[in-house]
């Protein structure tokens, strides 16, 4: 494969793109994004939060004096794709033209939530699947986490009902701060999170096995870009979960659209 012809994606720690050498994400990184990701704005912006995050990590890490400078980083990662929001009433952003991604539904739907389920969902963003979760459940409950506080918000705003009830509880953090050691799920599932294949999740991938009941399982959501990364996650994730102790399954759809959609769940033999 030639230079120009590579994919215009992150090339880590330095956070330039592989293609065309600019500062990640660069104009055809971001045309591509805002395509992919037309129907969901905010799951854009939670997208480029978490990526903001590694970028800013891994860019310390290289030079810490004097470090990334964190306007400069938000508007490089953030401020192009800052969805529009209208307000309904004093304090309930909603995105307009926001729908329910069909990834989304279609995950909720793979993991055959029952009523009794407990659940724990890694990266939840706005708590969209929060709210299809709670709509399944009759005495079970689901935890759901995400390391960006605007993102929390808006799922808890979203989710009230289920948060006043108990039926969902919302925690601000990563899986490795999160005090769910007490806990056991009996689904741990996470859609569009990139750190089960961009880099090695061993500590992830042990902590979910302490906290899964015996027949529990782990659902690693994802809508790929393309037709081609949906075969490279395909192949990619099995590996991995083997690699530290799951059987795993892989379950693949398209959308409407002719998207690609792809499920790949683990299970540890206890």
């Amino acid at each position: 494969m030639s230079f120009a012809a590579r994919p215009h994606e992150p090339q880590r720690p330095i956070w330039l793109c592989r293609a065309c050498a600019r500062p990640w994400p660069c104009p055809i990184a971001r045309a591509r994004l805002t395509i992919e990701y037309a129907a969901d704005p905010v799951a854009l912006h939670v997208y480029l939060g978490t990526v903001l995050q590694d970028a800013i990590d891994d860019l310390y890490r290289l030079n810490p004096q004097p470090g990334p400078d964190p306007a400069a980083m938000y508007a490089r990662f953030l401020a192009w794709a800052r969805p529009r929001l209208r307000m309904i009433g004093a304090y309930s952003p909603v995105v307009v033209g926001s729908a329910i991604p069909e990834r989304l539904r279609w995950a909720v739907q793979t993991m055959d939530v029952a009523p009794g389920d407990h659940l724990l969902e890694i990266g939840c963003g706005t708590g969209v699947a929060i709210s299809l979760v709670c709509d399944r459940l009759v005495d079970g409950t689901i935890t759901a986490i995400d390391r960006s506080a605007s993102a929390i918000r808006q799922a808890e705003q979203r989710n009230l009902r289920y948060v006043s009830t108990g039926r969902a509880v919302i925690r601000l953090g990563t899986l490795e701060d999160s005090d769910l050691d007490g806990e056991r799920f009996d689904k741990i599932f996470a859609v569009n999170v990139n750190l089960f294949w961009v880099r090695s999740p061993a500590r992830e991938l042990a902590i979910v096995k302490r906290l899964l009941k015996p027949t529990g399982r782990l659902y690693l959501c994802y809508e790929p870009p393309g037709a081609d990364r949906a075969a490279e996650l395909a192949q990619r994730l099995p590996v991995v979960l083997a690699e530290h102790g799951f059987d795993s399954n892989t379950v693949t759809s398209t959308t409407t659209r002719s998207g690609s959609l792809l499920c790949v769940t683990g299970s540890v033999e206890r």
